[in-house]
């Protein structure tokens, strides 16, 4: 490239001029001086003039390398992929940002089929989109989702948005976003919608079956109170009135404490007590505690024991409870002249507990959503219930380290549930646990505070059926000043009290040194295993749960 001549201003052309034309003048003619000195005057002009467009020409090339070099790096360091495609769909060039997002190094990308990357069920779906651009002649862009294979494993889902470059090659720009967390944002949202929408139907099935339940209950104890109320109090009528009212109670109870334990179940509030069980002889007495029902119903109860103990570490409480809810489901749903197995086998490591019912059974999709809560109530079983007990076993086998399945041949072929537990070893000790002595019966003056007049009075007729002397109050403050009166044995105490809680006349009366040999029972509908931390902290000696079982309620305030 030649040396490009310096810049002179015109003061300085112009001199330079004149030492040429100086040169010249010496054998030139007088008129052909001035000729001379005009044609270089122009041509000086002119030089002036390219030597300034030469300056903005350099001036524009270097704005034009500096744009491009800027758009080059928008290209590759943009935050979405952006690719250049052939008419064929290869990739002519992608940037940076397509390259990790398919975890591929860009120079793997040319040349490459872009529908190499796209997803098996996004291939129609391309090359769709890929015809549609192409044919375009505006400037219009063209959209579609698809799901693009990283490497190595892996996927992602895309927005892409196309357009033809206008040249002679008909090249495709596409630009390539990542909306996969948009997506499964979505997705999580239409879950979570479908749950909710599932929820609302499943807790307006619960409450109309709680309904259902509650006053199919409810209506035999209205009339068998009413024909209490008009009949002698020791006739056959009165007698069953009183059978009547004392099953449907019961069934009521049963009701609340499935309730509210298939709830702590699920929060994690059930406390275990752990030892080592002998399953045969917890499967021997809860059969013989259950057989008159099956009697009843006219269904025979079958049992399969080994002749040796069979060991398993748990909560002898909670694993009668599984068993029982197992044999009310089976008797629930087997027919009358019918029968109902229970067995127990030792197998390797594990212990099976087995259920078998010669009922109704069930079909494929009951089987699998046998174990929700509230199932027979969704499923709108003729049988009644709310569809609790199995949930409420499931949970309770599942806290003991084990398993519960079932299984059914189809409608009208029965249904076996098997649970699982781990062996245990057994026991260092074997030997018969002491019985407790009777509690002594002797009367005791019981101050009862209790707001609500039905229970106050009805638990007073009972307590005073049972011998003790009763004392009743309405609220906290006058149960305190009751008890600095009379000074009773007993004080049976409600926690939700309208002045104050129960907690606080608890705390009261314990610090009161005249009141150390009372005893405090707190006697409420709060129930929970906390409640019952709350009593114990607040210097309640015992806490029961409403309504309380008479018969626990006697031995408790028996109890020195």
């Amino acid at each position: 490239m030649s040396k490009r001549r310096p810049y002179l201003d015109a003061d300085g052309l112009r001199l330079r001029a004149l030492e040429r034309l100086e040169k010249r003048t010496a054998r030139a003619t007088p008129g052909g001086v001035d000729e001379l000195r005009r044609l270089v005057q122009e041509l000086e002009i002119h030089e002036v003039e390219l030597e300034l467009q030469n300056e903005e020409l350099s001036r524009t090339r270097l704005s034009a390398e500096q744009a491009a070099q800027s758009l080059a790096d928008l290209y590759d360091f943009a935050p979405v992929g952006y690719a250049t495609l052939a008419s064929d769909g290869s990739i002519v060039s992608a940037n940076l940002a397509l390259a990790s997002l398919l975890g591929l190094e860009r120079s793997r990308l040319v040349g490459r089929p872009f529908a190499s990357l796209v997803a098996l069920e996004s291939w129609a779906t391309f090359d769709d989109f890929l015809a549609r651009t192409l044919t375009r002649q505006d400037e219009e862009s063209s959209v579609c989702e698809l799901g693009l294979e990283r490497e190595g494993g892996g996927s992602r889902h895309v927005r892409v948005t196309g357009r033809t470059l206008q040249r002679a090659e008909r090249q495709i720009l596409i630009v390539i976003e990542d909306i996969t967390d948009r997506k499964r944002a979505e997705e999580e949202l239409r879950a979570a919608n479908l749950r909710l929408t599932e929820f609302d139907q499943r807790r307006n099935e619960f409450l109309g079956v709680l309904s259902h339940e509650l006053r199919n209950s409810l209506a035999p104890i209205t009339t068998s109170m009413y024909v209490l109320e008009h009949v002698l109090a020791d006739s056959p009528q009165a007698f069953r009135a009183r059978q009547v009212v004392g099953r449907k109670l019961g069934h009521l109870t049963q009701l609340v404490n499935d309730l509210l334990d298939v709830a702590r179940v699920s929060r994690g509030k059930i406390q275990l007590k752990s030892t080592t069980v002998d399953l045969c002889e917890l499967v021997l007495h809860s059969c013989e505690d259950h057989q008159a029902l099956f009697e009843q119903a006219s269904v025979t109860l079958h049992r399969e024991l080994p002749s040796f103990p069979v060991w398993v570490e748990g909560d002898s409480m909670r694993l009668a409870q599984v068993l029982e809810n197992l044999l009310q489901n089976a008797l629930k749903f087997t027919p009358a002249g019918r029968a109902v197995s229970v067995r127990v086998s030792l197998e390797q490591d594990s212990v099976k507990l087995r259920v078998r019912d010669e009922g109704i059974g069930m079909d494929r999709g009951e089987v699998e959503l046998l174990f929700e809560p509230f199932t027979r109530a969704r499923q709108n079983f003729p049988q009644g219930g709310l569809g609790l007990g199995l949930a409420l076993a499931k949970g309770l086998v599942e806290l003991q380290g084990g398993s519960i399945e079932a299984a059914s041949g189809g409608r009208g072929q029965g249904s076996e549930l098997c649970v699982t537990l781990p062996a245990a070893p057994p026991p260092a000790v074997i030997g018969d646990v002491p019985v407790a002595p009777p509690p002594p019966t002797s009367p005791r003056l019981v101050l009862l505070i209790e707001d609500n007049p039905d229970t106050s009075e009805s638990l007073s007729a009972a307590l005073e059926q049972m011998g003790h002397r009763v004392h009743a109050v309405r609220e906290g403050r006058s149960g305190i000043i009751a008890a600095r009166e009379i000074r009773p044995d007993v004080v049976l105490c409600d926690i939700g009290l309208p002045d104050i809680d129960g907690y606080h006349v608890a705390r009261e009366l314990r610090h009161d040194d005249s009141l150390r040999a009372t005893r405090l029972i707190a006697l409420s509908g709060y129930a929970q295993p906390e409640d019952r931390l709350l009593a114990m902290e607040a210097g309640f000696h015992a806490h029961m749960a409403k309504p309380p079982e008479m018969a626990e309620l006697a031995r408790m305030i028996a109890t020195e």
